[in-house]
């Protein structure tokens, strides 16, 4: 159920009836999955594929943002996608373009910014860390999620333990982008990068 189905349900009669609130009896709501318990269901749901299963699963857990729905249509998406998905990465470079596709395709990216963040990886990240405070919501959850996505997919050894405190990170504003106003969501992938900028320096 989306959020705001659940939203509408809870405030009831404050908002007025609807066709959500004449449905249900009862409804819970369960907390998101940690990454670990993400890439466990995914474990179970990833079909035979030619690539690492145990990274293919940290990968389809990582862009379901502790959603279990997302884990399972990834997963069954992926059996589908076999012959295109070449190495783990390509799981998020597929999903990241066909994001962008269709934002372009709903007027919400004009021709060069789909071009732009549909294109190397590396170079997204930039364009996801300067995403002005001025943009209008969507527009502003939409570049920083593809810039989150574009982190997973471009950085080496971003599944690794030592970086796990930093993918938690990331993972958990993928989560909450719909719920955080712009500034927070872009205050929180700058503090998430400049983490990894830090630790960079000091290992250099």
């Amino acid at each position: 159920m989306a959020d705001d189905v659940y939203v509408s349900l809870a405030l009831g009669g404050i908002v007025g009836k609807n066709e959500f609130d004449s449905s249900f009896d009862h409804v819970e709501r369960l907390r998101s999955l940690s990454f670990e318990e993400a890439t466990e269901l995914a474990h179970q749901y990833m079909p035979t594929t030619k690539l690492d299963g145990d990274r293919a699963a940290e990968m389809v857990a990582f862009l379901s943002f502790g959603i279990p729905r997302d884990i399972i249509r990834k997963c069954e998406s992926l059996e589908a996608l076999d012959q295109a998905v070449a190495a783990v990465r390509d799981i998020a470079s597929v999903e990241r373009r066909e994001k962008v596709l269709a934002a372009y395709g709903f007027g919400i990216l004009n021709a060069s910014e789909a071009s732009a963040l549909a294109g190397d990886a590396e170079r997204v990240t930039v364009e996801a860390m300067a995403v002005s405070e001025d943009e209008r919501g969507d527009r502003c959850r939409l570049i920083v999620w593809v810039g989150i996505v574009a982190i997973a997919e471009s950085e080496e050894g971003f599944f690794d333990v030592s970086h796990r405190e930093r993918l938690r990170s990331l993972y958990e504003l993928g989560h909450d982008l719909t719920a955080l106003p712009p500034e927070d969501v872009r205050r929180r992938l700058v503090g998430a990068t400049q983490g990894k900028v830090s630790s960079d320096a000091v290992g250099a």
